[in-house]
């Protein structure tokens, strides 16, 4: 038989051992059986066959060629075929040992085949107890024939995942849901499991690989679904009594690009309709931020900020308040304010705590965006797949609170629409919450939502707000 660089298994009928040649490709299963040939049936003697196949380990693909004496059958088995001049009651086959030549990533059993190892768990958020539906998870390994390959697979609706083909050996696992992530380290057995779930360890979402920061709001308060999937988050005040911590974030480009996910809430005092140096200058880092891989979450009436970032994508059922030509106060535009526009200090709460130093015109009715939604309640169904499956139901009740919401009209060609109202709904066939990537593949996406956590009667709300900060 030439050397074929092969370590393969067999199975022998008869009386007989495999041997041969060292080998060093692992093939996944041989099939060897001994019987008579056509030729000795005919003439009477007792001479035997070896018909062999081989096939590679990770396809369904013949990789044994024939040599001199081995004729191919239709079938893709192969036959060795001889007659021996005198009777003949048995047959001995040499042995075909297996050698490692690619590290002990590649290991072989005493046959010589290789057996790759498995794992099986579920995945989840850093909490240990909300699973993550439609997560992928990959691992870096090597092959039977020691290539360095990645293997990778999806959670099902139940977090439940199989990821087959692991070398044995140390293997880092990768679990990534949008733009978080989650890394594990196992030691997989030849030819056996590793088991992550409830007994052993979870393969879950680190809370501190995405660096998370949220712009805080009067009527929204995002930061208690990532604090409840257990994500570590800074947050920078946009308070109407004390913006000025978020304004000097946004005007920060070498701060913001450190974050992965930027959260503004619905209520935040910001206005960057107003034409100034200072949002001119968060315009231009807002849209580089995107531009180089972060993602935005804005909710309801912070609408206003998409509706001047990105006007293409999203038409907003708003209005600006006051109107578009109104004066903006030159104290309510200003991170490191003059001191004219300076008060004495004085204790602030809510959303933020401490004391504000801000000047009262900024205090003040500041130039907003503010929509024409109604109080009530709205039957909404569920589009996407990872949505649907962290709810475990295609529909949900969406209670809004207050009137004045910002709805979407229309959307433009790329926008993803996640969720929509319900056809008898009072937002029948309106998109509810959209996705979107202004700067193509390369950059970060965009999640608009026209509702938020604030007092929903509705249980499934809350695994539908978690849902959609995976999909960020």
């Amino acid at each position: 038989m030439a050397s074929s660089a092969a370590s393969f298994r067999g199975r022998t009928s008869g009386s007989g051992r495999m041997s041969g040649r060292s080998s060093t490709i692992t093939r996944r299963s041989s099939d060897v059986s001994m019987a008579r040939s056509p030729e000795t049936r005919a003439s009477g003697r007792r001479a035997l066959a070896l018909t062999l196949a081989l096939w590679a380990c990770d396809s369904e693909t013949l990789v044994f060629e024939a040599s001199d004496g081995l004729h191919r059958r239709p079938d893709g088995r192969f036959e060795l075929g001889f007659a021996p001049q005198s009777p003949t009651t048995g047959l001995e086959i040499p042995q075909l040992d297996g050698s490692v030549t690619t590290g002990d990533l590649t290991r072989l059993t005493d046959a010589g085949y290789c057996q790759p190892g498995l794992v099986v768990g579920i995945t989840c958020a850093p909490n240990g107890r909300t699973v993550v539906p439609l997560a992928t998870i990959s691992a870096q390994t090597r092959d039977c024939f020691g290539h360095e390959v990645v293997v990778s697979t999806t959670s099902d609706e139940r977090g439940r995942f199989t990821l087959r083909g692991l070398s044995p050996g140390p293997v880092t696992l990768e679990v990534r849901s949008g733009s978080f992530v989650g890394r594990y380290r196992v030691t997989v057995p030849p030819d056996g499991q590793v088991t992550l779930d409830d007994q052993n360890g979870k393969l879950c979402l680190a809370p501190d690989a995405t660096r998370l920061a949220v712009i805080t709001g009067q009527f929204d308060r995002i930061e208690d679904v990532l604090a409840r999937l257990g994500f570590e988050h800074e947050s920078a005040c946009g308070h109407a009594v004390y913006d000025r911590p978020a304004r000097r974030l946004l005007t920060d480009l070498p701060t913001l690009a450190l974050t992965d996910v930027l959260f503004v809430n619905c209520g935040t005092h910001l206005n960057l309709r107003a034409d100034n140096v200072e949002h001119r200058q968060m315009l231009e880092n807002l849209r580089a931020f995107v531009r180089g891989g972060g993602s935005l979450y804005v909710s309801d009436l912070a609408a206003g900020l998409l509706n001047v970032l990105y006007p293409a994508f999203v038409t907003f059922d708003g209005t600006s308040f006051p109107s578009a030509d109104a004066p903006v106060s030159t104290c309510c535009a200003c991170g490191d304010c003059p001191p004219e526009c300076i008060e004495r200090p004085r204790p602030i709460s809510g959303v933020c705590a401490g004391t504000s130093d801000q000047s009262v015109a900024c205090t003040a009715p500041n130039p907003s965006f503010i929509g024409r939604g109604r109080v009530g309640a709205v039957e909404a169904v569920i589009h996407d797949a990872q949505l649907r499956a962290h709810v475990g139901s295609a529909s949900v009740l969406i209670r809004y609170n207050l009137a004045g919401w910002v709805g979407i009209t229309d959307t433009s060609d790329g926008v993803e629409v996640l969720v929509s109202g319900a056809p008898g709904s009072s937002q029948v066939n309106r998109p509810l919450v959209v996705r979107f990537a202004p700067e193509g593949s390369q950059g970060g996406r965009v999640v608009y939502t026209t509702f938020h956590n604030h007092d929903q009667p509705d249980l499934t709300i809350d695994p539908l707000m978690e849902a959609i900060v995976l999909r960020l």
